[in-house]
Formats: C-alpha cells, sequence, structure tokens
C-alpha cells in the first residue's frame, strides 16, 4: 500500500513538472500572442518617442505608435521646408531606424550643452593656448530640439525584431535626397533587389525579396564621436533645391528660369536644343518629378537631336563642343551646344541653389553645368583657393562664431579649403561644408535671395581674373556638383512600392 501511495505521489508530481514546463516553454508564445511589441516597449528602442506610447495594465496591450512621416516637392520633409540636420544623432536616439533618422533632421535647430571630458582635453589645451577658452570644445545634442513630437501618428508595423512605420515613395526619396544620398551598392536579380545608399549622415539599406513587401533601414555612422567632432553642430537644408536636383530641374523665382535637363546619353554627337514648355513630353525624370508633385508643364527643357545638320550654316562658328561622359560607357558623347542654349546654361549657372552640401544632382544636368563651367572656374581656381586661405588666417573669429572648433579653424580649415578648391570639385561633405562657412565669412550680410541668384555667367567680366562677390558665389556653387549622383535608373529600381521602414 506504501508502495502504491509513493508511486502515486510521484507520477502527481512528474505529471505536474510536465505540465508547468509546457506553459514555461509556451509562456514567450502566449505574451507574443497578447503583445506583438513586448520587446519594442522600452526607450531604448523607440527613442525620444517612447512617452508617446499609450498607457495600460491589462494582459492586452495597444499597438505601438509611431510617426506618420511624409515628404514631396509641396509638403517638403513632414511639412518643413528648411531643416536642420546634424551629421550624428542625439543623445537618447532608440533602435528603430524611424527614429535614427528624426535624431539626424530636425525642425528646429537642436538644442546642445557644452562640456570638456576626457576625449577633448587635447583640444582644450590647443583652444587656452590661443587665448579662447571662454569657446566650446565638445557639445552634445538634446533630444529635446528635434521639434517633431506633434507629427501625426499610425499604428506600428512588426517585422522581425523591429516596429516599423509605413512611408510613400516620394518620402522615401525626399528623405535620402536631402541627405545627399549616393549608390554604394545595387543588386537586382532572381530573389529580389538590394541596394546601399551612402549619405552624409548614415546608410540607407534596401531588401526587396520577391514577393514581399520591400524593408528600409537607415543605420548612422560609428566613424564620428560629438565630443570630438570640429564642425558646428547642424546646418541648414532645404528641401525644394534637394528634389530639383536629382530631377535635373532648375527653377529661379527672381528671374523666372524654368528648365529641365535631358538624361546622360549613349556615344555619339548630338545637338542640344531648347524646347519651350517641352518638358512634359520628356520620357525621364518627368515621371520622377510627378512623383514627387511637381507641375511639368511649368518648364522649358534642354532636349537632344542626333540631326548635327539641324545648325543653321550662319550660327555654326558660336556653336560649343562638350566632351561628356556617355550612359553605355562606350566612349564620350560630343554635345554641340548653339549660342541661345550658351545663354540658358549661362542663366542656370547663375540661378543654381546655395547649398552646404553636395548634391544627389541629376547626372545630364550635372555633365553639361560642369563641363561647360570647367574651364572658366580652371582660370580662378588657384585665386580663389588663394582667397579662401588667407580668409581664415584674417578672420578665424567669424568661423570661431559659426561654430568651428578654433583649434580646427588656426590649424587645418585653410588648408583643407584651398586643397579642395585645386582639386576642383566637392566630393565631400565635409570639404563643402568647410568651402561653404569660409565663403559665407568672406561674402558678409548676404541673404539666401542673393546666394541662389548671381549675375557672373551672365555678365560681361565672367571671363577675368577678378574675384569680387558674385564670382566667388558662383564659383562656390559650381564646386558643390559632386562628380556622381543617384541616376534615374537607380531610382526607378528603388521607388517601385510602398515601402516599410525600419
Amino acid at each position: 500500500m506504501d508502495i502504491s501511495q509513493t508511486l502515486a505521489s510521484w507520477l502527481s508530481f512528474v505529471a505536474t513538472a510536465i505540465g508547468l514546463g509546457g506553459l514555461i516553454s509556451q509562456a514567450n508564445g502566449i505574451h507574443e500572442s497578447l503583445d506583438p511589441f513586448h520587446s519594442h516597449r522600452k526607450a531604448e528602442h523607440l527613442g525620444f518617442w517612447f512617452p508617446h506610447q499609450h498607457k495600460s495594465w491589462g494582459l492586452s496591450k495597444p499597438p505601438l505608435i509611431g510617426p506618420t512621416l511624409s515628404g514631396n516637392l509641396l509638403m517638403g520633409l513632414c511639412g518643413t521646408h528648411v531643416i536642420h540636420v546634424t551629421r550624428l544623432p542625439m543623445e537618447g536616439v532608440g533602435k528603430a531606424g524611424w527614429a535614427t533618422f528624426l535624431s539626424v533632421v530636425h525642425r528646429k535647430p537642436p538644442s546642445t550643452h557644452y562640456a570638456r571630458n576626457h576625449n577633448a582635453i587635447e583640444t582644450g589645451e590647443t583652444v587656452a593656448s590661443v587665448g579662447l577658452t571662454h569657446l566650446p570644445v565638445a557639445y552634445r545634442l538634446s533630444s529635446h530640439g528635434s521639434g517633431w513630437m506633434d507629427l501625426r501618428t499610425q499604428e506600428l508595423s512588426r517585422h522581425q525584431s523591429t516596429a516599423c512605420t509605413a512611408i510613400s515613395r516620394s518620402t522615401l526619396l525626399t528623405m535620402m535626397v536631402v541627405l545627399n544620398a549616393r549608390q554604394d551598392f545595387q543588386q537586382s536579380d532572381g530573389s529580389g533587389f538590394r541596394g546601399a545608399y551612402g549619405t552624409y549622415c548614415g546608410q540607407w539599406y534596401i531588401n526587396w525579396p520577391i514577393g514581399q513587401e520591400a524593408v528600409v533601414t537607415f543605420a548612422p555612422y560609428d566613424s564620428h564621436d560629438i565630443a570630438t567632432d570640429v564642425y558646428p553642430p547642424s546646418f541648414d537644408q532645404r528641401v525644394g533645391p534637394c528634389i530639383h536636383a536629382i530631377c535635373g530641374i532648375i527653377s529661379a523665382p527672381v528671374s523666372g528660369l524654368r528648365v529641365a535637363f535631358c538624361s546622360r546619353k549613349p556615344a555619339g554627337s548630338y545637338v542640344l536644343r531648347h524646347v519651350p514648355k517641352g518638358y512634359s513630353g520628356c520620357h525621364g525624370s518627368r515621371h520622377l518629378y510627378n512623383l514627387m508633385g511637381g507641375r511639368t508643364y511649368e518648364y522649358d527643357y534642354l532636349s537632344t537631336s542626333n540631326e548635327d545638320t539641324s545648325l543653321q550654316e550662319g550660327s555654326a562658328t558660336d556653336t560649343l563642343t562638350l566632351e561628356l561622359p556617355s550612359s553605355d560607357s562606350q566612349g564620350p558623347v560630343y554635345m554641340l551646344i548653339p549660342f541661345l542654349e550658351q545663354t540658358i546654361i549661362d542663366h542656370a549657372l547663375d540661378c543654381l541653389p546655395w547649398s552646404p552640401l553636395s548634391w544627389s544632382i541629376h547626372r545630364g544636368m550635372r555633365d553639361i553645368l560642369a563641363a561647360y563651367s570647367r574651364p572658366r572656374f580652371n582660370k580662378h581656381r588657384r585665386d580663389l583657393a588663394n582667397l579662401l586661405k588667407q580668409t581664415v588666417v584674417d578672420k578665424p573669429q567669424l568661423l570661431d562664431a559659426m561654430g568651428w572648433n578654433p583649434s580646427f579653424v588656426r590649424n587645418s580649415m585653410g588648408d583643407m579649403a584651398s586643397s579642395a578648391i585645386l582639386a576642383g570639385r566637392g566630393n565631400s561633405g565635409d570639404l563643402v561644408r568647410v568651402v561653404v562657412d569660409i565663403v559665407l565669412a568672406v561674402i558678409r550680410n548676404r541673404d539666401l535671395e542673393h546666394l541662389d541668384e548671381v549675375h557672373y555667367w551672365r555678365g560681361t567680366r565672367k571671363g577675368d581674373h577678378h574675384l569680387d562677390d558674385e564670382a566667388i558665389i558662383a564659383l562656390t556653387k559650381v564646386f558643390g556638383m559632386p562628380p556622381n549622383g543617384l541616376s534615374l535608373r537607380d531610382i526607378g529600381l528603388v521607388l517601385t512600392s510602398l515601402l516599410f521602414y525600419l
């Protein structure tokens, strides 16, 4: 009898243990069913968006909510046409890609506080040696200054281990171009599409498996540290000019120029032709411009023709020939530009928008403007380089006031600007920021309207060697055009479906 009771007790214990083990093993699954976002409800994941979440003490949790991101030509980025960009994320940024993005772009200049730390000891000693101990040597960015807390919200969707917010194609492109995106890697095959696009503030990754939704992630760089960054904490970026640049459009509200450029062509000889209000007939960037909310019927178009004989005999002596890159890499493109089209290009160069960064730029427009302006830029290159270097020597306090590290200004900034100008192109966001701010110190008292449009290329003095304010502004804008940007083919592969953004 005792043996039977003992055996029954052990069997009961084993059954209970097995039952408890089954419940424990399924606890995560039960928790997952009750709350799919249980691992994401932390400030470490949501960053500054964490206070937006609904509070609930029941077994069933409400879904997470995130920001509704939007962007196009009409509304800018989330209703803001001038954003403030920081190269590095703010403190307290979450792991979600949308939280990371909103920590490098801001509706208003981010608030900063300054402090010395062990990483800034050497910098601080150098600052003290020039008598500028009152200037900050290190800064941190406060998450309270982003300005995005009033964005309209939407429920987040879960993808693998991340809470995602849905975005449109135009929003993705807007977010990419304001940070100067360019292609690093791209592959399209039977399994789907994958691409990586570097920007000034981080890296975009796009993964689109066949038959599934596309997933976009944004990751900050780990190659810089806020405590040792010698650049100003933030700079302004305008959304509209960035979209125009990627579409190959020059729009000048003051003088009324509205013209779009043709795309890069296969190897051969072409004649550039001005077609009034002809942009609606373009079979390239106009589709992109329509997607971004633009009105193509308002723009003239610089088209091409293979017919060399279309040139009038009397105007052949006024025709300029440019050698440009081709789209098929089978040889150069020889672009014949009659006198009328030369005057339009002069006007377009005068109306290049002012920018603190290089552009994600339409390659056809970049090819023509760069080749057309290069001979005149080269005449001034050495004088401009010397002027910028001397400005740093003579007026370092102006750059200190802009937020540049005083030691960097006095020991490196002038040589960097001079070397960049002598190299002839702005293929680095850091170098463009250096050159642009030195030029602003040279010009002084110039509002954005006067920086956007000058009368240098259309003037009678464009070939001499005297550098006045208009010449400096015009040549700096030419310097800011990078050798490569996003091509329409790159964008066409990316912008083909509604995307999930992590």
